[in-house]
């Protein structure tokens, strides 16, 4: 088995690599009537048959998927370590679109640290998705078109918490402790 920056061995193939050595967070199912939707390590995010257990689709992309999926009317809106978020047709997979974080524009290594993943669970309220990521922000994109409405920057601190929305407010927390 491969280990650290070559990535682990899972079930279709290698995880993909993540230049920081450790990740400890994985991705948990969704579960939308007769399907589960759950991320992977080799950057899939996929459909499951409940009932079988066998994948009815699979979308790809180059990074981990630790952000655990979140289902709202026909759309899956998940996160991933390629610092982009992603809104899917939950029947087909197609992608509908995806927005990508400050962290995208970050240059990680001079930081010393990952400034690019999402691993923040996605909340959708009646016309937006709110999350967070490790570029410090906490993002409110707009569910149909994927354009940031607004953004609140935490500094340094990862905003690696997932979200709640209640009463029209979201909150999350951060890395530090402050938020």
């Amino acid at each position: 088995a491969h280990t650290g920056r070559e990535g682990r061995k899972q079930g279709r193939g290698l995880e993909l690599p993540f230049r920081w050595g450790w990740d400890f967070i994985l991705s948990t199912p969704a579960v939308d009537g007769d399907r589960l939707f759950v991320g992977s390590g080799n950057g899939e995010v996929l459909a499951v048959d409940a009932a079988s257990g066998k994948a009815i689709w699979r979308h790809a992309t180059a990074g981990r998927v630790r952000s655990s999926p979140t289902v709202a009317d026909g759309v899956v809106y998940v996160g991933r370590f390629d610092g982009h978020l992603y809104a899917l047709d939950a029947p087909t997979g197609a992608g509908r679109w995806k927005f990508a974080t400050e962290g995208t524009k970050l240059d990680s290594v001079a930081a010393g640290f990952d400034r690019l993943s999402i691993q923040s669970s996605p909340a959708v309220s009646v016309d937006q998705v709110v999350f967070g990521a490790r570029d410090g922000m906490f993002y409110g994109v707009d569910r149909k078109t994927g354009a940031q409405r607004w953004r609140m920057d935490h500094g340094m601190p990862w905003v690696i918490a997932s979200p709640a929305i209640a009463d029209a407010k979201a909150v999350v927390g951060s890395s530090h402790g402050r938020f």
